[in-house]
């Protein structure tokens, strides 16, 4: 089962969603800001969706945060999950572990994203730990140069990963996907955002196997 994670707010309205205060935390022995927002993870099946995963990944992103941002590394947590039910007490409750789920890593200077970034799946493997789905650089709030999307089957196994150029945050350039094994399959063109000119599929011999013409995000 091919699986892709997807950033979205966890509300249709930005303004719904409550914040906290900011606050630091230990990650891997270092301390940390936790972004005052918390980040839902989707997992999407669909093989057509995760084909054309290059256009969705203009959408990953960490949102604008009213509340001033110190500079420094922060992480986001992903949303609270339903709670568990202890039936002798007659409760709810959480574990730790379930308030903890990272969504993505990043650097905040002059309350603007700064530098590399990680998103990670929400699944865990080895003893609890997660995956990172997503990983590139920002520059002045906006993604610039190869962002690189990877994803995993059930077991953690890489099965395909894509290179993403970013020009001013928009897919800008040949974005190119490899298999788990690292052999190009997939070739297309984006500029500014949209998808213009071929998109090639090669052999496992790296011969062209088909291609399509695009304009403005529509075949051509």
């Amino acid at each position: 089962m091919r699986q892709i994670f997807l950033l979205t707010l966890l509300a249709t309205g930005f303004g719904s969603l409550k914040a906290q205060s900011v606050y630091t935390t230990n990650l891997e022995g270092r301390t940390v800001f936790v972004f005052p927002y918390r980040l839902e993870g989707n997992w999407k099946n669909s093989t057509a969706e995760h084909r054309f995963f290059g256009n969705n990944s203009q959408l990953v992103d960490i949102p604008y945060s009213p509340v001033a941002l110190p500079d420094g590394e922060y992480i986001a947590y992903c949303p609270m999950p339903t709670p568990r039910f202890n039936k002798k007490e007659g409760r709810q409750y959480y574990l730790k572990s379930d308030t903890t789920v990272l969504a993505a890593r990043f650097f905040v200077r002059n309350n603007q994203k700064q530098g590399p970034a990680e998103f990670y799946n929400t699944r865990t493997y080895d003893g609890g730990k997660q995956r990172v789905c997503y990983r590139g650089v920002y520059v002045k709030d906006r993604k610039e140069g190869n962002w690189t999307q990877i994803t995993y089957n059930y077991y953690g196994i890489v099965t395909d990963s894509t290179q993403i150029p970013f020009k001013n945050n928009l897919i800008d350039g040949e974005v190119v996907r490899y298999s788990g094994t690292g052999v190009r399959y997939q070739t297309s063109s984006y500029e500014a955002g949209q998808k213009n000119g071929e998109t090639r599929t090669y052999n496992k011999d790296g011969n062209v196997r088909s291609y399509t013409q695009y304009k403005n995000d529509a075949k051509h």
